[in-house]
């Protein structure tokens, strides 16, 4: 007999939780291209096909000070530290966040948010 096979790994829940934390972490109001203010999806509203995962566009009063923020909060919720080619990015055993301060091109912070799903 072989290894027993391994659970299904659904990360929809911590991958809403961390999408919930950056906006939070934000300095005032995180709006979107439009103007109104983001709106962060529920786990249930997350996709589940191998993987999950959610973006995050928006800008805030000072993108600058609020990326500093998103990115202190994500490392002191645990998540180790790297980064590549202007993206900082923070991961654990199921989640990779990642980050790019765009603010100089389109006036946005861009962040994507994903990790494992397979659905039971």
């Amino acid at each position: 007999e072989g290894p027993a096979p391994s659970a299904p790994h659904d990360s929809r829940e911590q991958v809403a939780r961390m999408a919930a934390l950056t906006v939070e972490s934000a300095l005032g109001t995180a709006v979107d291209a439009t103007g109104a203010p983001l709106r962060v999806p529920s786990a249930a509203e997350l996709p589940c096909e191998g993987t999950t995962g959610v973006e995050l566009v928006f800008a805030t009063e000072d993108n600058e000070s609020s990326y500093a923020a998103i990115l202190g909060a994500w490392t002191a919720a645990g998540y180790a530290s790297d980064r590549a080619m202007q993206e900082d990015i923070r991961y654990d055993d199921t989640v990779r966040l990642s980050a790019r301060d765009r603010t100089t091109i389109d006036g946005m912070l861009h962040l994507h948010l994903g990790g494992a799903c397979q659905a039971p």
